[in-house]
């Protein structure tokens, strides 16, 4: 699901972690979990980086033509009040939440910086022009 931050890369193998075109993951701790941590190694051993976390996709509905488009991009605190937010103003404004996943969000500011552009697309890849408000949340996974 989604998408790497790195131009041309390399997807690992638990599939959320990724390194930059041209090397290989190899694993340094936690194999065969979601925790995986690799390193990117170039031909011939360098290590030329910690992997990147696959980007989650943006919200998957179309922009609503009728209604106010509003978008939470959070960590996991959001994806608890987004539902009641989105009861509440279901009248007037179409609210969705990125990363769409359910599993934790935006995560660390880190990882939500580094995948905005994603966050702020549809999962096909499509930037959503016309958005009448971004909301932000997320730092309460940071370390």
């Amino acid at each position: 699901m989604g998408c790497c931050p790195y131009p041309n890369a390399v997807c690992c193998p638990n599939g959320f972690a990724c390194c930059p075109a041209g090397t290989t993951c190899v694993v340094v701790s936690d194999p065969g979990t979601y925790r995986t941590v690799y390193d990117c190694t170039a031909p011939g051993g360098n290590v030329v980086g910690l992997d990147a976390s696959v980007c989650k996709p943006g919200p998957p509905l179309p922009l609503d033509t009728r209604r106010k488009n509003v978008l939470i991009i959070g960590d996991s605190l959001s994806l608890g009040y987004t539902p009641f937010v989105a009861a509440n103003l279901s009248d007037i404004a179409l609210v969705q939440h990125a990363p769409w996943g359910g599993d934790g969000g935006a995560e660390e500011t880190a990882y939500g910086l580094r995948c905005l552009e994603f966050f702020l697309a549809s999962p096909s890849g499509m930037a959503l022009a016309g958005l009448d408000l971004v909301w932000f949340n997320w730092g309460m996974h940071n370390g």
